[in-house]
């Protein structure tokens, strides 16, 4: 009777939660405004959990620019969901500036603008907006920027206006990157997702975040969902959500799997995969155990990860990005109690001494860890309470009520006056 308990208590939560929606609907509230530097791909996923986990307290949208290198609508997973949301088809520099002060122009005045990710679109936008009201600005970093790029290390304004436009002409390039890292540590209100980087960037910690009345494994009929994916009962799920890309390992997983050659395992990739070399290691015939699934939206995301007997998380250890990166997919499996298995790069070393989660190093036999998972396995109560919305609002509020300096003008006006002013190239833009 008690998973009966639980399933009752999961239902009157969800229902309650939604009443609770239409109260604070009403009451009038502070407005925060999320800015992400490109919203048609993952990083907006980050500042969508801001934006979403604080509308109870206060008026949130979230805003930014669309780069259609990246695509040409919202991010998928997030279409459909209720969230106000603005954003405008971006162009590189020197348009881009025109295009940011308009949009900015057109927006609400703000009380606290949360700056998600130090790249030139985010910080300029949320600049400008912070400059309209006065508001206080956070800084939000969830990943190291630079790790994504060949140079690791930042430059200053001199250096940045010696280089040439080529270099320029991307708003989310590497220079200004580069540039844009020179000046984290003049925001005094700054957040990052784990250890490694508040040891490199200072802040305050704040995870990524889950709804814990969505997130809640006793909404959802485990056997439906599986049956309408065509998987049976006594069969294994590994599961793999999220943009498949190299540093995240998951080739490693069907690798794994094969070596077990168990008929009952299924390994489930949900996400699309987007970089045609990956695409190129992937052989069907060689891991018949394996499907590939659309992206879902994360409305739906719950219900998906229900399914799971196990999530791995195979970050590279020799990657850069996996030095600093907490995978948000962690997050996911321990609010849903799904068994994780994880490589101990540096940001996810603590985790099996405070969660009791599997954690392997580079030379462990990842298959060995897997069949012990699945034969000794089974749904986990992990405490997650660093994990709910309520704790994203507590840290916001605090930081929100510390007595800090506002941005002093010479950094505000220092990365207007580069967009601005920076040389260009009249007949290198015509040819983009």
């Amino acid at each position: 009777m008690v998973w009966f308990y639980k399933f009752l208590y999961a239902h009157i939560v969800h229902l309650t939660d939604g009443i609770k929606k239409w109260f604070f609907y009403f009451r009038k509230k502070p407005r925060v405004t999320v800015v992400c530097w490109n919203l048609s791909h993952n990083p907006v996923g980050r500042a969508f959990l801001f934006a979403d986990s604080l509308k109870n307290d206060y008026q949130t949208e979230l805003v930014g620019p669309i780069f259609p290198k990246f695509g040409h609508k919202l991010w998928k997973p997030l279409r459909g969901y209720p969230l106000k949301v603005k954003s405008f088809t971006a162009g590189y520099l020197p348009d881009f500036y025109q295009q940011a002060v308009d949009f900015v122009e057109a927006l609400d005045p703000a009380d606290i603008v949360i700056i998600c990710k130090p790249r030139l679109p985010s910080m300029l936008i949320g600049l400008l907006l912070a400059q309209k009201n006065n508001a206080k600005v956070i800084l939000d970093i969830d990943d190291h920027e630079l790790s994504f790029f060949e140079n690791h290390t930042p430059i200053s304004s001199d250096e940045l206006a010696t280089m040439p436009f080529s270099a320029l002409e991307r708003p989310f390039s590497e220079a200004w990157t580069r540039y844009c890292e020179s000046l984290i540590a003049q925001f005094p209100l700054r957040t990052v997702s784990n250890w490694t980087l508040q040891k490199k960037f200072g802040g305050t910690i704040l995870p990524h975040v889950r709804n814990p009345v969505k997130f809640n494994r006793w909404l959802y009929n485990r056997n439906l969902v599986r049956r309408r994916y065509g998987i049976k009962r006594k069969d294994k799920v590994i599961l793999f959500v999220g943009t498949p890309r190299a540093h995240k390992g998951f080739l490693e997983i069907p690798e794994a799997v094969k070596k077990l050659n168990d008929p009952r395992i299924k390994v489930m990739i949900v996400g699309k995969l987007r970089n045609k070399k990956l695409k190129d290691e992937i052989d069907l015939d060689r891991f018949p155990f394996l499907s590939f699934h659309p992206d879902v939206t994360f409305k739906k995301l719950p219900k998906i990860l229900v399914m799971a007997d196990l999530i791995c998380i195979c970050q590279d250890p020799k990657s850069p990005v996996s030095k600093y990166q907490m995978p948000a997919k962690l997050s996911d499996a321990i609010m849903m109690g799904v068994p994780v298995i994880v490589r101990d790069v540096p940001p996810l070393k603590h985790l099996s001494r405070e969660t009791g989660i599997t954690q392997i190093s580079a030379s462990d036999d990842l298959s060995k860890a897997i069949r012990k998972e699945l034969k000794f396995g089974g749904f986990r109560d992990y405490y997650s309470k660093d994990l709910e919305y309520t704790n994203a609002r507590r840290l916001i509020k605090d930081l929100i009520n510390k007595k800090s300096r506002h941005q002093t003008p010479n950094y505000y006006e220092d990365i207007i006056h580069r967009v601005k002013l920076m040389p260009v190239d009249t007949q290198l833009y015509e040819d983009l």
